[in-house]
């Protein structure tokens, strides 16, 4: 299985190499992949809405004053679905009762380490969501003893 980790700029022209480089890497990936991330990008008019009435922001993953888009998503290849029936995608924004949100650290990508830390601590189960919370239980402990606590 192959995870992408996205952030797309807020500039359009530099995110025009985001989609060049993710057009060239298609080809290449044989196995079950998903996306996910910070696309910074709007698809649809109805992933922006801006004004004072009363809308729900379960579908928004971005706001800032009345200003609310959907700017994070997961896109997965049809390999990906078809092996791991039971993911949903859900926003955090919709969610009332939640612990703080995953967030994931471009830094981690230039550590000398960090390489080896996913290739010894990535397993596969039988579902996804099981991956991804082992992943990242281990994944916190990892930033936390490399990078200390970035976030206070």
């Amino acid at each position: 299985m192959e995870v992408t980790a996205i952030y797309g700029s807020p500039q359009p022209s530099k995110r025009f190499w985001l989609w060049y480089q993710l057009d060239n890497m298609i080809s290449s990936i044989t196995n079950p992949w998903i996306l996910i991330g910070d696309f910074n990008t709007i698809l649809s008019s109805q992933e922006h809405f801006e004004g004072s009435q009363r809308r729900s922001a379960a579908c928004f993953t971005w706001k800032k004053g009345n200003l609310m888009q959907r700017l994070d998503r997961a896109i997965a290849n049809s390999d990906f679905c078809l092996k791991f029936l039971d993911v949903s995608l859900y926003s955090a924004a919709s969610q009332t009762n939640r612990q703080a949100p995953f967030h994931f650290l471009s830094a981690w990508l230039t550590h000398e380490s960090f390489a080896d830390f996913v290739a010894n601590n990535w397993r596969d189960h039988s579902s996804f969501m099981e991956t991804m919370l082992e992943f990242v239980a281990k994944l916190k402990v990892w930033n936390y003893n490399v990078f200390g606590n970035v976030f206070h």
